[in-house]
């Protein structure tokens, strides 16, 4: 049996005996004043007490179902004071809607657009969008490509889109194989860019891997990849059943670069990695001393050799 308490207010039970039984609790108060109509003294007032009492609860019932449909009009009220469709074109913040769009203000001043639902494909922030457009956190705008498109040099599938108020793109899928940033990124790759417009992270597709030649391995398929702001990057998230070989090291789950404690992450031009870190993929003979699977280690790149690191 349960143990949770549950808790009812004391009107909550006379609510309910109406909500279940108002036709025979209607019936047996008109019953009730019908008798106490025949009646005289204490028992047509018992009678008629005993008939109110049966009455109560369904007028507690009608009571909540008034307060119910006051709450309803209100809500519709305010719906419709935030809600819009359209009848002719309007222009707000950088978008140019058609009539028939349906527009969903940030509030009654109707001063920020919250959402809109585009009548059909449009153009609008340098591509062609469809379907519902969403200002997320009044950061960029989420939303859906009609058709396949390239987006400031990205080739990005018809779909989920996010692009900045500009009209930059800041994560899609790749329609079509890419090579950036010295990476050759597949088709069906998710990715995200930064501000600046470079490539921030991406997930591959479950079918499809891509070479990382700054360290002359492979990400399997499913993976991802996470840059620092210049460019270099800063881990990987390997699942199973890949992993990332690295000589005579497979790694997996969670892979980060080993940077010089003089590089910085802002410089223009990337930093050159001196080592990868990670959890063992399978058990392994490390300098001829058994190590279990899921220790951590750090393969130079240099030399491929590998030592096992403290936990963090």
């Amino acid at each position: 049996m349960s143990d949770i308490g549950i808790d009812f207010p004391v009107w909550a039970a006379p609510l309910l005996i109406g909500l279940l039984y108002w036709p025979f609790l209607l019936v047996a108060a008109a019953i009730l004043a019908g008798v106490a109509m025949l009646v005289h003294g204490w028992p047509r007032a018992g009678l008629f007490a005993l008939a109110t009492i049966a009455v109560l609860p369904c007028l507690m019932v009608l009571v909540m179902d008034a307060v119910s449909e006051v709450h309803s009009i209100a809500s519709r009220q305010a719906y419709a004071r935030t809600h819009q469709t359209l009848s002719a074109p309007l222009s707000i913040q950088g978008l140019n809607l058609p009539a028939g769009t349906a527009v969903e203000w940030a509030d009654e001043r109707h001063q920020a657009v919250a959402s809109v639902e585009l009548p059909g494909p449009t153009a609008l922030l340098g591509t062609t969008l469809t379907g519902k457009l969403e200002d997320v956190s009044s950061r960029w705008w989420s939303g859906t490509l009609a058709a396949d498109a390239r987006l400031e040099g990205w080739p990005c599938r018809a779909g989920d889109v996010w692009l900045s108020h500009e009209g930059r793109p800041m994560r899609c899928t790749l329609a079509g194989d890419s090579e950036q940033q010295g990476l050759e990124i597949p088709a069906g790759s998710e990715v995200a860019l930064a501000a600046t417009g470079q490539l921030q992270d991406l997930r591959l597709p479950p079918d499809r891997t891509m070479g990382l030649p700054s360290i002359g391995a492979t990400l399997p398929g499913g993976g991802s990849l996470f840059l620092r702001p210049d460019g270099a990057i800063e881990r990987a998230y390997v699942p199973e059943p890949g992993v990332l070989q690295l000589g005579d090291a497979a790694l997996r789950f969670e892979v980060r670069w080993v940077y010089p404690e003089t590089s910085h992450p802002s410089a223009s031009v990337p930093a050159q990695a001196t080592a990868v870190r990670g959890d063992l993929a399978e058990d392994a003979a490390i300098n001829g001393i058994p190590v279990r699977a899921g220790s951590l280690v750090t393969v130079e790149l240099a030399s491929h050799a590998v030592r096992v690191t403290p936990s963090r």
